[in-house]
């Protein structure tokens, strides 16, 4: 079985988070394509790997991403909004996909 995931980075990432205000918030949009099954368990294993990630890890990350993309500004923005989102995610998915363990 392949199991995949569609991620818009655009929107991940950048979209919105101009401030830290709005980069906290957790938006859910419809899987893709939108007549195949959800896997519910794959994304629960999805959201404990990230939820398990440390923040020095994800900070790392952020830094390897080209300053032309990510300035210090918009840096300091993403890393802190993936920490704090990190811990949001399951909420955000489980009040769209119920049946989310």
């Amino acid at each position: 079985m392949i199991r995949v995931a569609y991620i818009d980075y655009a929107n991940s990432l950048s979209h919105g988070w101009q401030d830290q205000v709005r980069a906290g918030t957790v938006s859910v949009v419809g899987h893709y394509p939108n007549q195949a099954p959800v896997d519910e368990a794959a994304m629960a294993e999805a959201i404990d790997r990230i939820g398990a990630l440390p923040d020095d890890q994800i900070r790392g990350i952020v830094t390897r991403v080209d300053h032309t993309f990510a300035p210090s500004p918009k840096r300091s923005i993403m890393e802190s909004a993936l920490i704090v989102r990190k811990t949001k995610l399951r909420a955000a998915l489980k009040a769209v996909y119920p049946k989310l363990p």
